[in-house]
């Protein structure tokens, strides 16, 4: 099985919280939030919302493999792709391995969608969950700011469905997962074809 890892060069500049898992939180009836709860579920509502990012730009990046080959978002230009966002100590992300694996077998022959991971976990610590998890899509190790900011600042696991302009079509955090088996074939699927036969059209 090939190997997909690559390091992305990124100045890091701070620290910064590490995740918000939690995609929702429990409404009960009759009940009075104090102002730190308030917050709170204010904090976890925007998280979830991915809403507002639809007609944005995808942020840029440039990696290198092992060989020295230059990666960037340019590579992907007239490419859907599917952008995930994970780290190891996340174990929401790591339900999504299976779904997002099984994804990459289901278009493994159309050459115009791709599947790309953003961690910013460390090359061991990505080879040993590639092996664990028998990841078979591209993964990108970098840093902690640099996946915030390629991913506005949402908590993990992050994805974001781009059209091959590089414009963000579709987001999603955990929430549409939680209880739905068939996500991806119901929900995912379709919008990743409507978005194929259009650029297909286009070419």
């Amino acid at each position: 099985m090939k190997h997909f890892i690559f390091f992305i060069c990124f100045v890091y500049t701070g620290s910064r919280a590490v995740c918000q898992v939690n995609d929702s939180v429990p409404k009960m009836p009759f009940v009075i939030l104090n102002d730190k709860q308030q917050t709170h579920e204010q904090v976890v509502r925007n998280l979830s919302n991915y809403t507002y990012l639809a007609g944005k730009k995808f942020g840029s990046f440039d990696v290198k493999d092992f060989e020295g080959k230059s990666i960037t978002n340019k590579n992907f230009k007239n490419k859907i792709v599917l952008y995930n966002f994970w780290f190891e100590g996340c174990k929401y992300c790591h339900n999504l391995f299976e779904p997002l694996n099984e994804l990459f077998k289901y278009y493994q022959n159309e050459v115009d969608f791709q599947i790309v991971s953003f961690t910013f976990d460390t090359p061991d610590v990505v080879i040993k969950n590639i092996n664990k998890y028998q990841l078979i899509y591209p993964v990108i190790s970098t840093t902690n700011k640099a996946c915030y900011d390629l991913m506005f600042d949402k908590g993990f696991p992050a994805n974001f469905l781009v059209d091959q302009n590089g414009i963000i079509v579709f987001g999603m955090g955990v929430s549409p997962l939680l209880n739905n088996n068939s996500f991806f074939k119901d929900d995912l699927i379709p919008k990743i074809n409507v978005l194929l036969a259009n650029l297909k059209k286009a070419k």
